[in-house]
């Protein structure tokens, strides 16, 4: 009777932790306003959009990726909803529920290891309080990949309690499959197959258990189960497409040199990585779990050699496809926790047993020399190998505080100090023998950081990042989208409508119009082309007209080029400053207009122009010093007269202004403004003319003036370019 009321008592708290989990995080999730993480959201998105209305993998006319989709065809339900904004809403829920259902599995985990019910449900808080758990606001993989990978090693730890019992066909098929789940949802779970298959080579070595005939049988079960699963969706995806030329998204990720820099680099990115994962996994977890690792046959032992194996062979694969790749300088380092996180539970599970079962071989050889290191070259390797800030909101939200450590000097005192303080009176307490104070220690450090971690996390999706709007959780941003598909999809109740989409350039890295309209894209459910303005530039762009009815795009990073050219365009939308259009009418939608202008084609072909095109002005309509200005026309000879302008610049600039044949005039730009008449002329084969004006007589307007903040280096203003007539 009292067991089966504890049972029910435990359901009704897992089941509350579960919902509060989900409740606090879909209210967080709406800090993002959009979209935002270039590229991979709206990957993710389209993918999911294509599954529910085309049942295939179309992404800008390209048969994409067959594997590791097993997330945009869970979420693709969400696109039942006609209106964006409750598709993201809903699919934002989607990932509320996932993420936090992890509680099950670790509970269920937990009950097998502790028979203190108090510190089960511990280890489940914590399991749904770590930094990554921000995912959830996120149009990515790791939602769904947490829990996959939770469940995967829960039946493998059950295994590994009485390994005889578990050798049938039956369950290598099913233990495959769920090993399948994980490279299905992300590439990066393929290092839990290879450890699964490693792991069970080494215990015959380790324990020497089993037979060698059954350890060859079971990973030929493995390997061929796997590889069936892997073929047979492979082949049901291409099935769906048609049978295309499928894009594949790792092939560029292969392409290695190997020389010694390579070897230098891969070298330093493995202590890298590992470095920062331990330092993202708080240190003591990581330490303590390795320190205890024997030749014991026990379960938890075997999960402890287990999770290493893994955590190892995955950042081996991420730096060797990652690391090696994207870090330009080896000083400014972006690390992929995200890819690591759903390991950190199961590595505080192990150091909690340690500690709750008394073991007191801890404080061995292998603990004191990683803590004699760590206390003494962290503070030297977090100086010298930088985190790339940037990136914490989503590469390594469990290092997203490090934004409070470069910034801030205290913290970074406190960080350091901090270090050595815990690992000391961790080491103190253990050789005292007191376990329960040395638990309760490790577990509240954890809770603490995590909710350190928490608070930044919040912090940065509440602050501007990158010019994107007035912070993620931008009012003004989510209303210009929502309100740009309103109006489409009300016009494509009328006619089927086809939109272009034109930022400034796709490879724009650096956020503002990158991300925009990634965030735009990511929630269009209208029939739409993509191509960015500069690279268009040229391809159908000749005499100052884009041509697009038999126009391939670009298509877009690891594809192949689109099957379907962009056709009669009905609607430009664009996040293109600075130029002046032909053949396109702005149109007027309540609300949108700081971040996107949206255009009708009056063209009956469906072709517009670019009449004039400001170069190198920035919004404010300052310059660095240097701006262009290209007018389309198929005259030789023009007049524009130039509106010049120079403020707040303390001298009243000498600017020299010249065309593309050599033609150069000289003149002064006064404070309070001034016309200047220049006749530009062109060679015979140039498309534009282009008119450059510059000056080397610049200012930092926060050294002129009061309680500015701007440190760009400007010279004058060009208001206005308008071009004479004949």
């Amino acid at each position: 009777m009292i067991r089966d009321l504890n049972n029910r008592i435990n359901f009704f708290i897992i089941v509350g932790i579960f919902l509060v989990s989900v409740i606090i995080r879909f209210y967080l999730s709406q800090l993002t306003a959009a979209p935002i993480v270039f590229g991979d959201e709206l990957l993710w998105s389209k993918l999911a959009e294509s599954f529910h209305n085309q049942l295939n993998t179309d992404f800008r006319g390209n048969y994409f990726i067959t594997q590791n989709i097993l997330y945009p065809i869970i979420i693709s339900v969400a696109y039942f909803f006609n209106d964006s904004s409750m598709i993201y809403l809903t699919i934002k829920l989607i990932n509320c529920f996932l993420m936090s259902a992890v509680v099950f599995p670790i509970f269920l985990l937990s009950r097998r290891i502790f028979d203190n019910r108090w510190l089960v449900f511990f280890l489940v808080i914590i399991s749904v309080s770590i930094p990554e758990m921000f995912q959830t606001a996120l149009i990515m993989q790791e939602s769904l990949f947490y829990l996959i990978i939770v469940v995967t090693i829960y039946f493998i730890f059950i295994e590994f309690e009485n390994p005889s019992n578990f050798s049938t066909i039956t369950w290598n098929l099913f233990i495959s499959f769920l090993l399948f789940l994980c490279y299905f949802t992300k590439a990066i779970g393929l290092a839990l197959f290879l450890s699964y298959l490693l792991y069970t080579i080494l215990s015959y070595f380790i324990f020497k258990r089993n037979k060698l005939k059954e350890v060859a049988l079971k990973v030929l079960y493995i390997s061929i189960s796997f590889a069936s699963y892997y073929y047979l969706t492979k082949l049901s995806i291409e099935f769906v497409n048609g049978f295309p030329d499928i894009s594949d998204l790792y092939m560029q990720k292969f392409h290695f040199q190997f020389n010694i820099d390579f070897l230098m680099k891969a070298a330093t990115g493995l202590v890298l990585i590992s470095f920062y994962t331990i330092i993202a996994f708080m240190i003591l977890p990581v330490i303590v779990s390795i320190s205890s690792i024997s030749k014991q046959h026990s379960a938890i032992n075997q999960l402890s050699i287990f999770i290493l194996l893994s955590t190892i062979i995955s950042i081996v694969i991420i730096d060797f496809m990652i690391f090696v790749l994207e870090t330009s300088s080896i000083y400014e380092i972006r690390v992929h926790i995200r890819y690591l996180f759903v390991y950190f539970i199961f590595y505080l599970i192990a150091c909690a047993y340690q500690l709750y079962n008394k073991n007191e071989n801890l404080v061995n050889l292998f603990f004191i020399v990683l803590s004699v290191l760590f206390a003494a070259l962290s503070s030297f390797i977090l100086e010298k190998y930088k985190l790339v800030n940037a990136m914490l909101y989503v590469d390594a939200m469990m290092l997203s505080y490090f934004n409070l450590y470069y910034k801030y000097d205290v913290f970074k005192l406190l960080f350091n100090i901090g270090i050595i303080i815990s690992l000391t009176i961790f080491v103190y307490w253990q050789i005292k023998r007191k376990f329960r104070q040395t638990l309760i220690f490790t577990l509240a450090s954890v809770f603490i950081i995590s909710l350190i971690g928490n608070f930044t996390m919040y912090s940065l999706y509440s602050s501007n990042y990158k010019n994107i709007g007035s912070g993620f959780g931008s009012n003004e941003l989510r209303k210009e989208i929502n309100s740009i598909s309103n109006f489409l999809n009300e016009k494509n109740k009328e006619k089927s409508v086809k939109v272009l989409l034109m930022p400034r350039t796709e490879a724009k890295m650096d956020g503002g119009d990158g991300f925009r309209i990634d965030s735009l894209e990511s929630m269009l459910n209208v029939n739409y082309s993509f191509l960015p303005f500069l690279e268009g530039l040229n391809a159908p762009f000749t005499d100052g007209v884009f041509n697009l009815e038999n126009f391939y795009p670009f298509g877009y990073k690891y594809t192949n080029s689109p099957k379907v050219p962009i056709g009669k365009i009905d609607y430009v939308i664009t996040t293109v400053e600075n130029v002046i259009f032909e053949h396109l009418n702005l149109v007027s939608i309540d609300g949108v207009g700081k971040f996107y202008r949206v255009y009708k084609v009056d063209n009956e072909n469906g072709t517009f122009a670019v009449a004039q095109m400001i170069i190198n002005r920035h919004v404010d309509l300052w310059n660095d010093g240097i701006v262009k200005i290209r007018i389309y026309s198929n005259k030789q000879h023009i007049n524009v007269d130039l509106n010049l302008n120079a403020t707040d610049n303390p001298t009243n600039p000498t600017i020299k202004i010249s065309d593309s044949t050599g033609h150069l005039e000289s003149t002064i730009v006064k404070k309070t403004g001034s016309i200047y008449s220049f006749e530009a002329n062109k060679n015979q084969q140039d498309q534009f003319f282009e008119i450059s004006i510059e000056s080397n007589d610049s200012f930092v307007p926060k050294t002129i003036i009061p309680n500015s903040v701007d440190t760009r280096e400007l010279s004058f203003r060009l208001l206005d370019v308008k071009i004479k007539k004949d």
